[in-house]
Formats: C-alpha cells, structure tokens, sequence
C-alpha cells in the first residue's frame, strides 16, 4: 500500500507539472486559447520542441535531485555503519572484560569458600567427647569425695573444665577471625559476649535473671521453633539430671 501511494502521489506531481505547463504555453499563444489558436505546423513544432525541452528539463531536475539523494543516504549510510562497527568493537571489549571479571570471581569465590570450609572443620569441636570425659572426671570426682584423693579429683576436675574453657575460647577467636577475614561481621549480633562461659551478652543474662520460671519456658519454647535447639536442650536437661542423680546417690 506505501508503494502504491508513493506512485499515485509521484503521478499528481507530474500531472500538476504538466498542467502548469499547459497553463504556461496557453499564456505564450502556443496552445488554443484566449482566442488564439495553433495556426501552422511551425507552431506545432515550436510547442513539441518546447514540450520535450521542458520535460528533458524536468526529468533532468528529478534525476538530479535522485542521484543527490542517494548520495546523502549513501553517506548516511557509511556513518552508520561505521558507528555499528564502533559499537559492536565496544561491546566484545566489554563481553571480554566482563568474562574476565566473572572468572576472577569465580576462582575469588571458590577460595573463599576453601578458607572457610577448612577454618570450620579446623575449628570444630568435638563436644562429645568433652561431655564424656567431663561426665567421666565429675564420677571420679563424686566417688572420691570421702577419700584423701578428694582435692586431687577436685583440682584435676578444675583443669580439666579450665581446658575445655581455653579449647571453646580458642573456638571463638579463630570463628572471630574467620568472620573479619570475610566481611561477614554485620552479619552476626552487634552484642558480643563478655566471657566464654556463655555466648550470652551480660545484658541478655541480666535480663533473664529477672524472669520468672513461665516466662523462661514461653522463651524455651519460641526457641524450640529454631534448628538444633530442641536437641541442645534435651543433652542439657540430661547432662544435668544425671549429675543431680550421681551427686544424690554418693
């Protein structure tokens, strides 16, 4: 539809052209009108002529006016072109700079997580056996309570929770160090602990010493919601009831 609308429109151009020109050789006295009319073949030769020379003229003027045109797309195209090479050479600097970039982070990536998974399992703790040879210790200490060997259990009990205190203090420093070496301090409470015989802030442990025993189990069992705490509080309850039952019974 655009190029026939593109060739109707080309046609009433010409249409009005040779009108206009029809118009003009009436005005000269070339043509019939105003009372005067072609009178001999020179005169009809002389409109010919003049017909053709005006229609080479126009014909001239539009092929001119094509060929300038061209020549401006022409150039309109080169420019761009040349700014599409431009553009396609900017983007595979780019695709390359950002393949370069991603495999860099990628390897940064996979030491990172190297460094971590080797600091946790280097920083474990073996808390099993700490129970056993803590429970084991608190028996001896329990039996020998009525013997001369009393203090000599008491004070190797003092240095055996006085090791587990340096080993799970030791625990915390190298997890410290490990978060810092990360950037991942935000991530943890802004409170840290006052002492490595609970993770607890002091103002935490202040405030539930003034809760009362309902309170602490509505707390309990908020907590019980979160992984692993049921299970903790189960090995406590157990660790403390079994040493409550030995002490009983000595």
């Amino acid at each position: 539809m655009e190029m026939v609308r593109g060739q109707v429109e080309q046609v009433n151009r010409r249409q009005r052209k040779l009108n206009e020109m029809l118009e003009a050789f009436k005005e000269e006295g070339l043509l019939g009108g105003s009372g005067i009319g072609l009178q001999d073949e020179r005169q009809i030769d002389a409109l010919v002529k003049r017909l053709r020379a005006r229609l080479h003229t126009d014909e001239a003027s539009e092929l001119e006016t094509l060929k300038t045109n061209n020549n401006n797309l022409k150039h309109s195209l080169d420019e761009v072109t040349l700014a599409m090479e431009k553009k396609n050479s900017e983007m595979e600097v780019l695709r390359a700079n950002y393949a370069r970039k991603l495999a860099r982070s990628d390897v940064e990536n996979d030491a990172v997580r190297a460094k971590v998974e080797a600091a946790l399992h280097a920083s474990s703790l073996d808390v099993e056996r700490m129970k056993r040879e803590l429970s084991h210790r608190i028996d001896i200490a329990c039996a020998s309570i009525r013997t001369p060997r009393y203090n000599t259990s008491m004070e190797a009990l003092r240095e055996l929770v006085q090791q587990v205190q340096v080993e799970v203090q030791q625990h915390h420093d190298e997890l410290t160090r490990l978060v810092v070496s990360i950037g991942a301090k935000d991530t943890f409470l802004r409170h840290e602990s006052e002492t490595m015989h609970s993770n607890l802030p002091s103002a935490y442990r202040t405030e539930l010493r003034k809760m009362e025993k309902d309170q602490l189990l509505n707390l309990l069992d908020v907590l019980s919601f979160q992984e692993g705490v049921v299970d903790t509080v189960g090995k406590a309850i157990y660790i403390i009831t079994e040493a409550q039952h030995k002490t009983a019974v000595v």
